[in-house]
């Protein structure tokens, strides 16, 4: 590097001072006469052309942190989280979408809209480098194309035409740490989807990235205007995140395994008010052990097979219409006997002239017994002695779909209000 090339990086700092220190990953260097910010996401897929002329950029960066593990921008200034989207028809109906997210108490406001002068800012100078990785560039792509036609194709212009970038906005949200915004990201995706199975999705950039997610039709509810999340088991929110990586088989057993976690922890409502009658007598200090067998007295009594305790948690936080919404689009389907490859059979769930309240009247235990069956089916190969499994055959990736997005409701459900 030249004299003069170090004194230009040498004020490129002293007017970066504050990007630089809220972003210890990022650097500012200097390859062929230009000056670049490299690693702002600590990922060397992406840099920034800078000079000493674009004080717009400069004020961005200087209010810009760049979560690493997000494809997003958080503005200091604001608290907000800028989610990194992609552009979109100027009437697409995702830009009048605004709700609020309360969790644990607190209530952030959430929007598409504009993408922010800043991020434009930074995709203009952006600089895509090396292969792309699972980051895909931040998103940032296409909204350099966008910002730059000089450089594109005429097909290319024609497309952004009627388009312009939109953004998902979180917050102001106080973050402490990368943590606490994973775990609110999390839940965030997790509850959008239960409203719309097409929503966008929050991308958490880890070691172990999962594939988007597969497309849902809707479970019959329309997008609220306020969403209040409660804490969901992060086992079952780990088991439905796997889930949304996958299809078929692997993607019914996630489900199923989320129902198995809520049954194994299931206490029938009589066993649990007797028990806590138990242990709130004043005088268990003094009489420990008659109030110990008690306790035992009650669980023993109350031992029930897994299938049982299964059927009883579905039924106790489950609203059969709403699974009633994904049933009624396949009709035929159901009201008919499946045969899969393999030999296994699953009898018909409804008849096809139900309705609602037909399937609300009958859904217990039967559902949750197919589903069982289906389960079994899946994972027990010594059933194929008798001809009573699912083989790993495509066809019956896509004759299972109907009861995936069955179980996927159910499962989501289950999540939410089990400890209801």
């Amino acid at each position: 590097m030249d004299n003069s090339n170090s004194e230009n990086t040498q004020k490129l700092e002293e007017r970066l001072e504050r990007f630089l220190k809220i972003n210890p990953s990022a650097k500012l260097e200097y390859e062929k006469d230009r000056a670049l910010i490299t690693h702002p996401w600590d990922d060397d897929t992406v840099a920034f052309e800078i000079t000493s002329d674009n004080q717009g950029l400069i004020d961005a960066l200087n209010n810009l942190l760049f979560p690493p593990h997000l494809s997003a921008i958080y503005h200091t200034d604001s608290s907000v989280f800028e989610f990194i989207y992609k552009v979109k028809l100027e009437d697409d109906p995702l830009w009048s979408r605004s709700f609020e997210f309360t969790f644990e108490g607190v209530t952030y406001p959430c929007k598409y809209s504009l993408s922010s002068e800043r991020l434009i800012h930074i995709a203009r100078v952006a600089q895509l480098r090396q292969v792309p990785s699972s980051t895909d560039y931040r998103n940032l792509k296409v909204y350099r194309d966008f910002c730059d036609p000089t450089k594109i194709s005429p097909a290319a212009i024609r497309y952004f035409e009627k388009r312009k970038p939109v953004s998902f906005f979180f917050g102001p949200v106080k973050i402490e740490n990368t943590d606490q915004m994973i775990e609110l990201a999390r839940h965030l995706n997790f509850y959008m989807f239960y409203f719309d199975r097409d929503t966008p999705q929050i991308i958490i950039h880890r070691p172990e990235d999962v594939a988007a997610s597969f497309s849902e039709a809707p479970a019959g509810v329309t997008f609220p205007d306020s969403i209040i999340g409660s804490r969901v088991d992060t086992y079952m929110l780990d088991l439905w995140t796997g889930a949304q990586g996958v299809s078929g088989r692997l993607a019914f057993l996630y489900f199923y395994q989320m129902l198995e976690y809520a049954a194994f922890y299931y206490i029938d409502e009589q066993v649990k008010s007797r028990v806590g009658k138990i242990l709130r007598r004043p005088e268990i200090l003094s009489s420990m052990e008659t109030c110990l067998s008690l306790v035992v007295d009650e669980i023993v009594e109350y031992r029930q097979s897994d299938e049982h305790k299964l059927a009883a948690v579905v039924q106790k936080s489950v609203d059969p219409e709403k699974v009633w919404f994904v049933i009624e689009k396949y009709v035929d389907y159901f009201a008919n006997s499946q045969s899969f490859d393999g030999g296994f059979a699953v009898d018909a769930l409804i008849k096809d002239n139900w309705t609602a309240s037909d399937f609300a009247a009958a859904w217990t235990p039967k559902l949750p017994d197919r589903l069982r069956k289906i389960r079994n089916a899946l994972v027990h190969s010594r059933e194929s002695r008798v001809g009573q499994v699912i083989a790993p055959t495509r066809a019956n990736s896509a004759k299972l779909m109907p009861w995936v997005k069955v179980i996927e409701e159910i499962a989501c459900q289950v999540a939410i209000y089990r400890n209801v």
